[in-house]
């Protein structure tokens, strides 16, 4: 797997598909209304990525197989840095659907970690919302487990 760092044209494609779809996602999880939640996703990735791809302590790839023309997916992890600890965050990993069920997004998992080390982050961590079953089980496998669980009762 490599990490080709995200060009602009393709961090505006991004944006243009994956905000409202993380929108949707805070609305199926019940977090925002379907009236609000397009607003706050762009707020949000308007925060987080100030910058763009070009971010301070922000990597953004593009990942890419031996044998495929075009990426499979994406992935972004941040990093922050504290007076005695340096942690890496995934906000984002996508693998396209035609590549999925290939092992690839073990794969980035699995190069994004060595990337963060390389970065000097001493943990790892992604948020993943409770409906997504496939993805936490992955995530189990890989060896993350569980810091907070948040529940919630509908009334």
């Amino acid at each position: 797997m490599q990490l080709i760092p995200m060009t602009d044209a393709e961090f505006a494609d991004y944006l243009a598909v994956t905000t409202p779809e993380y929108a949707a996602e805070h609305v199926q999880a019940g977090n925002w209304t379907a009236e609000e939640a397009e607003e706050k996703a762009y707020a949000q990735m308007k925060e987080l990525l100030p910058e763009g791809p070009r971010t301070p302590d922000n990597y953004m790839y593009m990942l890419h197989v031996d044998g495929e023309t075009e990426p499979v997916g994406l992935i972004w992890v941040a990093i922050t840095r504290k007076p005695h600890k340096t942690s890496a965050f995934i906000y984002d990993i996508i693998v396209h659907e035609p590549y999925r069920r290939r092992g690839y997004a073990t794969e980035a998992l699995n190069a994004v970690a060595d990337k963060a080390r390389e970065l000097g982050a001493d943990s790892l961590g992604l948020h993943v919302f409770a409906y997504n079953t496939g993805a936490h089980a992955l995530y189990q496998k890989l060896g993350f487990v569980e810091t907070d669980i948040i529940m919630k009762k509908p009334l």
